[in-house]
């Protein structure tokens, strides 16, 4: 016979950090979890491209050959980019180190964040787990255990699959 047992958290909005982001993922159980991050979030973007430089000159009017100055002498192709977000967790205690050795070992994790085009809704985003190493934390020698992650989503800002 197998036990089955749901636990159901009330997560209660402190209102100094704001709403928090929640992650999402397939925990080593298979089952699905969440964590929340409150505290601090940043999030930038990187992107990577490359160049070549052309000839602007023009031979084909007749008399001397004409150099276009409003063109583009170097100009840049394959173009991506990538958001990574990095988020610090808020104050959790020791005994949820496991959790977060969890999350960074999982395959499968989502963010749940605000819809750029509406606020009020909220979309699922699938993320990688970017931070791959992480000191196990204990109230004794960090007094308030808290772990900053970096996630990378996982397509590119810019869809270039045509």
């Amino acid at each position: 016979v197998i036990e089955t047992t749901t636990v159901t958290f009330t997560r209660i909005d402190c209102g100094k950090y704001g709403a928090g982001t929640k992650i999402v993922f397939i925990n080593k159980w298979g089952a699905i979890q969440e964590l929340w991050f409150f505290l601090k979030t940043v999030e930038t973007t990187n992107s990577k491209s490359e160049n070549y430089q052309r000839n602007l000159m023009d031979f084909s009017t007749a008399g001397s050959p004409t150099y276009d100055t409003k063109t583009h002498a170097v100009s840049t192709f394959d173009k991506q980019a990538k958001n990574t977000i990095s988020l610090s967790s808020g104050y959790y205690p020791e005994w949820t180190n496991a959790w977060f050795e969890e999350l960074l070992l999982s395959e499968y994790v989502w963010m749940v964040r605000p819809k750029y085009t509406d606020p009020t809704a909220d979309e699922i985003v699938p993320v990688n787990v970017k931070t791959s190493n992480m000191v196990h934390k204990t109230s004794l020698n960090d007094r308030l255990i808290e772990y900053t992650i970096q996630f990378e989503e996982s397509f590119d800002y810019i869809n270039n699959v045509r």
